[in-house]
């Protein structure tokens, strides 16, 4: 979806694409999210093991 349509033209099935592409975000986010928490866990055991 390029340039979303005036708000007062949106049809169930604008909003529904809408709500589905933040879905995707979020998720992908989330994911991120996780693997950047993993990321920092292994760098703090990284750097215990190395004292």
């Amino acid at each position: 979806m390029s340039e979303p349509p005036d708000s007062r033209t949106l049809t169930p099935a604008d909003l529904l694409e809408m709500i589905v592409q933040l879905r995707a975000e979020v998720a992908g986010l989330r994911a991120e999210n996780a693997a950047l928490k993993d990321e920092i866990r292994r760098l703090k055991v990284y750097r215990r093991a190395r004292r």
